[in-house]
């Protein structure tokens, strides 16, 4: 009885050493990446927080209801411009143009929520989101309109949208090389493709940043357009968590809730406006594009340009020789120029063009 107990009770003691093994090994397993992606949450959080003290914001953080948005001022005079960056872009893309136009009006350039300096937003990203929160913005910091918007590419939605909803507080309109509600469906299929593949690049993106994964294997590369001195900052503040987030609601929306809220508001109070548009998208097709579809592409673009060349009865459309998409850095005294005409209109009460009514 005694072996038989002893064999039974080492027998008992073998299985319990088994069982207790297996569960250490299972509580591991879950541990270990739940470990992981805590070490990575916070090591995004303390270098984040590093990253503001070392670069602080050049404006100032005016609160829109529960989150603050940044906005930088320079200049004096009326009627104030405002300026609206492009959908992977913020107010450091206006660094060569609002200088030059503070010369002769007030200009403001400021983040959309997640973007910049400026600090995350509800959640989805869209135009009529944006721009609610861009005029509350512009109350907040007391800035009176009316005003001259002017939007670069995805920022031509929010500027058209805001003119719709606020007539009254808008003087005039520059659409620097933007977006069109109806041109998405008629891309042509590679061009699809390459955008459908940047919407999933995005998404991972999205949780690569919040783990730090992005900061840590430097993949946010530099804008070679912006000048030296600020290709550092633009660095950082795209390894944000809420830039990551915020591109990915934007870029997603651009074509769906954004562009239906556009559409939708067809009608422009008939102000003075300058249409800027890029003379080519680039020298070569993007990988995954075709020869042929890249004219086809450059062609819809042009076209989608001259429709909203016609949104408005006194509106001059410019082809901006020697500048791809991104005007505001490749071509910026053209924008300070259109900019100049547009105020000098506003402030003389005259028509941008002479036979206009």
């Amino acid at each position: 009885m005694t072996e038989s107990r002893a064999d039974g009770t080492k027998k008992q003691t073998t299985r319990g050493i088994l069982r207790r093994s297996i569960m250490k090994l299972a509580i591991a397993a879950v541990a270990l990446p739940a470990l992981t992606v805590l070490a990575g949450m916070a090591y995004q959080a303390l270098a984040t927080a590093r990253d503001a003290r070392q670069y602080p914001l050049p404006g100032k953080l005016v609160d829109v209801g529960g989150h603050r948005l940044h906005i930088k001022c320079m200049g004096e005079g009326t009627p104030t411009v405002v300026l609206d960056a492009g959908v992977c872009d913020c107010s450091l893309n206006w660094c060569l143009v609002q200088p030059e136009a503070a010369k002769f009006t007030h200009v403001c350039s400021y983040d959309r929520a997640g973007m910049g300096w400026s600090e995350a937003g509800p959640m989805p990203r869209t135009s009529k989101r944006i721009v609610a929160e861009l005029h509350t913005l512009l109350k907040n910091a007391e800035i009176p309109g009316p005003y001259v918007l002017v939007g670069h590419s995805f920022g031509g939605y929010n500027v058209r949208l805001f003119a719709h909803e606020y007539p009254d507080e808008v003087a005039g309109l520059i659409l620097v090389d933007t977006a069109h509600e109806d041109q998405w469906p008629k891309l042509p299929e590679s061009v699809k493709e390459l955008y459908a593949g940047w919407t999933e690049y995005l998404k991972t993106e999205r949780h690569r940043g919040r783990l730090g994964i992005v900061r840590l294997v430097g993949r946010v590369g530099i804008n070679p357009k912006l000048p030296t001195e600020w290709q550092a900052t633009d660095q950082i503040l795209k390894l944000r968590t809420a830039y990551h987030d915020t591109l990915y609601s934007e870029w997603s929306e651009i074509d769906k809730a954004s562009a239906a809220q556009v559409r939708a508001a067809a009608s422009l109070p008939q102000v003075p406006m300058m249409v800027l548009t890029a003379e080519k998208h680039g020298d070569e097709p993007p990988p995954g594009v075709t020869a042929e579809d890249f004219a086809r592409w450059n062609a819809l673009l042009h076209e989608m340009q001259a429709d909203l060349a016609h949104r408005c009865s006194d509106s001059i459309q410019v082809k901006v020789v020697n500048s791809a998409h991104v005007i505001p850095l490749d071509q910026p005294a053209t924008v300070v120029e259109a900019i100049q005409q547009v105020v000098e209109a506003v402030r003389e009460q005259r028509p941008l063009r002479p036979e206009s009514p």
